[in-house]
């Protein structure tokens, strides 16, 4: 565990132990948290990080916690990006509450089981993309749009060419006038990104206020969310 620490530089931790804690931590660049053991909880609470913030969690099972976080810029691509892989047996993770400034892609949270009561309570403002990202596979029911940053699906959630999947029995459902957009999480190609849908799929448009499929690049509908 790592608690209340200051670290000017970068900070990563990379373990396979039976279980990751990162609390209340000042890091002046990038922070990354690796659980690359078989088993055991990673924590990632109330830490400050000036480049952006990293969890991968691949234990199975593991649960995965990031709350409260603040982060004030990224690397290349995120300011919050969490994984927990494509094992099903990996559960969901819990983020919520954390904010983010200064990045490129606000959030970024994928893995094989995604659950929206998880996933609540962030801000994101002042990024290219004030965006929560998302990839892998939905695993309970999503009524969009949400409190927050608007989703997008992005691309390498739990594969290379990844997207976003509807797990059987899960419903996905868009308001009239909602704009979903996919693409790339990769500054430098925004294509990309898919919606598979094994459950249902619920599109409430109506002709003067239309459910719209688009893509990251495309400014005519819901603005300019890729800040090009």
């Amino acid at each position: 565990s790592l608690t209340h620490a200051q670290v000017d530089g970068s900070l990563s931790v990379d373990t396979t132990s039976s279980a990751v804690t990162v609390v209340g931590d000042t890091v002046g660049q990038t922070a990354t948290v690796y659980n690359r053991g078989t088993s055991g909880a990673v924590t990632v609470t109330d830490n400050t990080a000036g480049k952006g913030l990293t969890v991968n969690q691949t234990a199975t099972p593991g649960a995965t916690t990031v709350s409260g976080n603040t982060i004030a810029g990224s690397g290349i691509y995120y300011g919050l990006e969490v994984s927990t892989g494509g094992n099903a047996g990996t559960p969901a993770a819990t983020v919520q509450n954390n904010t983010v400034t200064a990045s490129n892609i606000a959030i970024f949270v994928h893995g094989s089981h995604l659950l929206p009561a998880q996933l609540t309570g962030n801000t994101a403002s002042g990024n290219t993309m004030d965006v929560l990202g998302l990839g892998g596979h939905l695993s309970a029911n999503l009524s969009l749009p949400v409190a927050g940053p608007p989703v997008v699906v992005l691309r390498n959630g739990d594969s290379s060419t990844g997207g976003l999947t509807v797990d059987a029995g899960v419903t996905l459902s868009l308001a009239a006038g909602q704009v979903l957009k996919f693409g790339s999480p990769y500054i430098y190609s925004y294509s990309g990104g898919g919606l598979q849908v094994d459950g249902s799929l619920v599109a409430s448009g109506t002709a003067g206020s239309p459910v719209v499929f688009t893509s990251l690049k495309d400014d005519s509908a819901g603005g300019d969310t890729n800040g090009d």
